[in-house]
């Protein structure tokens, strides 16, 4: 299945609907093409699959895991790199408001 859309709702786990979700990656892919530091930031395009989905329980509030394998990543540069973690922000927030019903202020940008 490519791509993530159309948005559908979180199922229910046990009977229990789950508040939230989370991701975990894990494998490697040799795309570094420069030395990085420890504690440096970067920004980091990434393509995976989903190869599991497991439930917590995190004081009675059931999270949804989702792990994925790196398929391919590649590094941005920072100017580029913030933007598009800016856009992916803003796509999970309104995600979020279509699920928890919010509607987009008059004017503003959500």
């Amino acid at each position: 299945m490519a791509g993530s859309l159309p948005y559908t709702p979180l199922p229910l786990f046990e009977g229990r609907q789950p508040s939230s979700g989370r991701m975990k990656l894990t494998g490697t892919v040799n795309t570094t093409v420069r030395a990085m530091q420890i504690g440096e930031e970067v920004y980091v395009i990434a393509k995976a699959a989903v190869v599991s989905v497991d439930h917590h329980d995190d004081d009675g509030t059931i999270v949804r895991i989702h792990k994925l394998k790196l398929d391919q990543a590649h590094e941005l540069p920072s100017d580029p790199g913030e933007m598009a973690l800016v856009e992916g922000q803003d796509w999970s927030r309104k995600i979020d408001d279509a699920q928890q019903g919010r509607l987009p202020l008059e004017g503003g940008d959500r």
